[in-house]
């Protein structure tokens, strides 16, 4: 049978040529997949999607280090093989390789891990991006390699008619991250002002700036979305930028997408404490503040108990938790996007099946109640969801899931065959 090969260059092409209307199809799969994960009972592993645990192995001669994910599910099985960092680490570089078998067991097509990992990373966290209500103007992002650079390219795709600015804070000034800025500057005017952004004003930020702690507080103030994408064992800025008063007047994005080991955080203590407190009902003198969830939303449960720093040390418990799939088909919100998606697209035909799909799932959604609240009905729960997630506070932390791989991999080399990018070869 024909097997697929996309490189690392073919992959970076088929990323880039996506349009708004295909990552809205990415997108609305991956979230139901993401919603059976979260609330198909998997007693023992055998849900909808199995995850065994990542097996680590280490090379006797040259002791690097390798990690091999597998998943499986309805549209088959991955296995993603990839270098560590370190012997105690279970974080990966982006050298690696992604194995797709159908149903059958036959292997169908290999992919190169880079940029595919971060891209995946990026698109999961779409999917909490589109719930938000209010215009995305302006982005922060920590870092500067490939998980900053898809979170901001997605978002321009999907955003970027609303986005003015967006700010990149860097721990230095290296050619690498003069690269990264050149990479969005080098993209075609053209394409700039299909997806809106050709007007959207890009700087970084460094700590050998003159007075960088006040900038660094102005911007963190401005932003609308924060991406944190390195893996940092320090939070990325002091916590009381957003826990004081004037910081939680507005409500914001934090993506925490860059640490994924038990000894690294991004995410400062007291944001993490501010994200799920249980919140009073407020006197009449009280400042007026975004809504907050009472949680911190994470890819997966167990992942965030067991790899997430900030989660490990902050003492969250689980109950604190709430998983992304949990969040991502809500009924309301699904109709939302649909409405969204009509309106900016008169292509609706090719979305039928993937809104069919979400609304069918969103019926049996499994939703939590927030703590600051008092139990009320459905209909009353999802407002309340909503509108947090469309205006208020949220913090999302991602150490990855290797049944997204599986997931949205297959969708892309299903585009990546219509479209004859790769490399077809006998098996």
């Amino acid at each position: 049978m024909p097997l697929t090969i996309l490189g690392k260059d073919d992959t970076t092409s088929l990323i880039e040529s996506l349009t708004p209307l295909e990552i809205h199809e990415l997108r609305m799969v991956l979230s139901a997949a993401l919603h059976e994960f979260s609330v198909n009972p998997r007693a023992g592993g055998h849900g909808t999607y199995q995850q065994p645990r990542t097996t680590t192995i280490r090379h006797e001669q040259s002791e690097w280090p390798s990690a091999l994910n597998t998943a499986c599910g309805p549209e088959g099985t991955a296995c993603k093989g990839a270098r560590l960092t370190s012997s105690s680490s279970v974080s990966t570089h982006q050298h690696g390789s992604l194995s797709l078998y159908n149903t059958q067991g036959e292997l169908e097509a290999i992919l190169s891990t880079y940029p595919l990992t971060p891209f995946i990373t990026a698109l999961s966290s779409v999917c909490l991006l589109s719930k938000r209500s209010r215009p995305i103007h302006t982005l922060v992002v920590f870092g500067a390699g490939q998980q900053a650079y898809y979170h901001i390219r997605l978002a321009l795709k999907v955003h970027g008619h609303a986005i003015k600015k967006v700010h990149v804070v860097n721990h230095r000034f290296s050619d690498t991250a003069a690269n990264f800025l050149r990479n969005f500057s080098t993209i075609p005017r053209t394409i700039k002002h299909e997806e809106g952004w050709e007007h959207a004003e890009f700087g970084m930020l460094t700590p050998a700036f003159h007075d960088y702690h006040r900038l660094l507080t102005e911007q963190v103030l401005e932003a609308d979305v924060i991406y944190l994408c390195t893996p940092s064992q320090e939070p990325l800025f002091p916590g009381d930028i957003l826990t004081s008063h004037e910081g939680r007047r507005k409500g914001r994005f934090i993506i925490a997408v860059g640490s994924t080991n038990p000894h690294q955080r991004e995410i400062p203590a007291e944001l993490v404490a501010q994200a799920v407190k249980v919140h009073e009902k407020p006197h009449r003198h009280f400042h007026k503040h975004a809504d907050e969830g009472g949680v911190v939303i994470v890819d997966s449960l167990e992942g965030g108990i067991k790899h997430a720093g900030e989660i490990v040390h902050g003492g969250v418990k689980p109950s604190q938790l709430v998983e992304l799939g949990e969040l991502v088909m809500l009924q309301r919100m699904a109709e939302s996007d649909a409405e969204s998606t009509r309106s900016q697209s008169t292509d609706e035909t090719s979305l039928a099946s993937a809104n069919s799909q979400a609304t069918s799932s969103s019926s049996k959604t499994n939703l939590f109640s927030l703590p600051h609240r008092k139990k009320s009905n459905h209909d009353e729960r999802e407002s309340a969801l909503a509108r947090w997630l469309g205006t208020g506070t949220v913090v999302y932390k991602s150490v990855g899931l290797p049944m997204m791989d599986l997931v949205v991999a297959n969708l892309l080399v299903k585009l990546a065959d219509g479209k004859a990018v790769g490399t077809k070869a006998a098996f």
